[in-house]
């Protein structure tokens, strides 16, 4: 397989799941889709649900089957923080032309009573019935490369109240009656709790008497975020969550806007194009809004109801000239560099590994080496470059998206 000191060129995996866009990475990044299949996510990293694969000189290996057999080359001392398990993290391009799941991602400790619970209970790795796929926690940055819309969050309690009052003032009364007697953290815990039993098969008939009323009058109150509960049940018409503009915070992220969603925080991507990178997991347990498996019961005991709203992460300027956008500093760290023929970029020092996504331009990546090993670099190319490799420079006209840990 050869040395690993070195850059190599990356071939990300498409995810396809029917919220993605048919033409959102055909449009950004010139890939091919004759059949408009759902592009949803461009998965770079080594998770093994999905691991990307690696031009090697033997031919295009599994970035999985190269750390297991060369793990110090490949990640150095990026395994930090909370993030020593194999590969530190997982990048990810994501289009969402529809809407994706209300959902959360559990904390270290939680993510590994989970793994071992379900596997105690039989759960193949597979089963569309498991929320833990994996024994990580999934901490995330968000990066919106197009407008991008979320629920993230909840509400006040005050505000939930005047929300559901004004949207289902009839078939949510008694919900409402019992928050507006209990107006602390614990009531706002209960609402939800109350909302996501409707998502029950017994509940159906009632169910479907909310959705009808907040159908009726969300167009009617002077609350434009609540327009959204019409966009959300187009696609799910009997789903208990299309109301959920009423109790989750609504954002918008304008392109370059980076948000921090930590573990126990809920929230639902709406529509849009961004980056995501996260730690290597795929633990993601749900609550509505969507075809795959729903366990209220689990998310209710996972979500931290201290935390309303993503925490938005400013862009830091480097010596390198970087823009970086970091977690801590000790953990995920994503970056952007924007390159021109006058003025290339020049890879700092560093102790671990990185994988770098073209956004925009044509250009070359030049390893530090004698004589000089180069890559062509153009919109939608990828590259892994090992902890083990040398320094190297970007040359031309770019913008290069580059996920590390600090």
């Amino acid at each position: 397989m050869g040395n690993l000191d070195r850059v190599f060129p990356l071939r990300y995996t498409i995810q396809y799941y029917d919220w993605g866009s048919p033409t959102a990475f055909v449009d950004l990044f010139g890939l091919k889709n004759p059949d408009r299949k759902p592009l949803a996510e461009l998965w770079m990293g080594a998770h093994p649900k999905a691991p990307s694969q690696v031009e090697t000189e033997t031919g295009w290996v599994g970035l999985d089957l190269l750390l297991r057999e060369h793990p110090q080359a490949i990640v150095g001392s990026s395994a930090r923080g909370g993030l020593r398990h194999g590969f530190p993290f997982l990048f990810k391009a994501l289009a969402a032309e529809r809407p994706l799941s209300i959902q959360v991602h559990p904390d270290a400790e939680r993510a590994a009573a989970g793994y071992a619970r379900e596997n105690h209970e039989g759960l193949p790795l597979d089963s569309p019935r498991r929320n833990y796929r994996d024994p990580h926690p999934k901490p995330e940055l968000l990066h919106a490369l197009k407008p991008f819309v979320l629920l993230c969050g909840l509400r006040p309690p005050e505000k939930i109240l005047q929300m559901i009052r004004g949207l289902c003032p009839e078939s949510l009364k008694t919900e409402a009656d019992a928050l507006a007697s209990c107006l602390d953290g614990e009531g706002r815990k209960r609402f939800v709790a109350a909302l996501l039993a409707l998502a029950a098969d017994e509940a159906r008939a009632r169910r479907k008497r909310v959705i009808r009323e907040a159908l009726e009058r969300c167009g009617r109150l002077a609350e434009p975020e609540l327009e959204w509960v019409a966009h959300l049940a187009r696609f799910f018409p009997e789903d208990i969550g299309v109301i959920a503009p009423a109790w989750m915070n609504l954002m918008r992220l304008e392109p370059g806007r980076t948000v921090f969603l930590p573990p126990g925080l809920l929230h639902a991507y709406i529509a849009g194009v961004g980056i995501e990178l996260m730690a290597d997991s795929d633990n993601v347990i749900r609550g509505g809004l969507t075809p795959k498996h729903v366990d209220a019961q689990e998310l209710m005991r996972t979500v931290d109801f201290t935390l309303e709203r993503a925490r938005e992460i400013p862009p830091e300027s480097s010596p390198s000239g970087e823009t970086l956008y970091r977690i801590s500093e000790r953990m995920l760290g994503l970056s952007f560099i924007r390159t021109t023929p006058q003025a290339p970029f020049h890879s700092p020092i560093r102790s671990g590994v990185e994988i770098l996504l073209c956004l925009e331009g044509e250009g070359v990546l030049e390893e530090n080496v004698f004589p000089p090993r180069r890559h062509t670099l153009q919109t939608g190319a990828s590259f892994l470059v090992p902890a083990a490799a040398p320094p190297y420079r970007l040359i031309g006209r770019l913008l290069v998206s580059k996920a590390f840990v600090p």
